[in-house]
This record gives C-alpha cells, sequence and structure tokens, in this order.
C-alpha cells in the first residue's frame, strides 16, 4: 500500500472522481502515471505515490473487485 502525496494534482484528481463517489469511502478507476518515493512522514505509509499525470477517471462497475494494479516502467 502506498500513500498519496496531497498537492494539486491530487486534489484535482479528488475532484475528478467526486461525480462517480455516493460516499467519501467509494473505489473509482483511475489511471495515472506517478512517482513512487519515500514517504517523509513517520508513523505513515511506507512509500508514496506523487501523481503526475491524470489519464484517466472512470465509471465504477457493479462487477468490479477493488483491484489496484500498479506497473512500473523504470
Amino acid at each position: 500500500m502506498y500513500g498519496v502525496v496531497i498537492d494539486d494534482q491530487m486534489l484535482a484528481l479528488n475532484e475528478q472522481c467526486k461525480k462517480y463517489k455516493t460516499n467519501e469511502h467509494d473505489m473509482v478507476p483511475v489511471i495515472i502515471r506517478g512517482v513512487k518515493k519515500p514517504n517523509p512522514v513517520k508513523d505513515a505509509w511506507k512509500e508514496v505515490i506523487e501523481i503526475k499525470e491524470i489519464l484517466s477517471v472512470q465509471k465504477p462497475s457493479e462487477n468490479q473487485d477493488g483491484t489496484i494494479i500498479i506497473k512500473s516502467n523504470q
């Protein structure tokens, strides 16, 4: 699991996801480009993702299982 850097990109992604959520804990499928880096905050997630680009935000389908896929192009 990763935390997410709270910055303008994260806030923009959150705004785009709002139209698909019925409550604050709903999962919305997104595809982003980001950078994984160590979390400077102690007693938190070991690593964080800094969102560099929002590629897509999709309406959740009823049969989705909430799987998170992370691909690395490094």
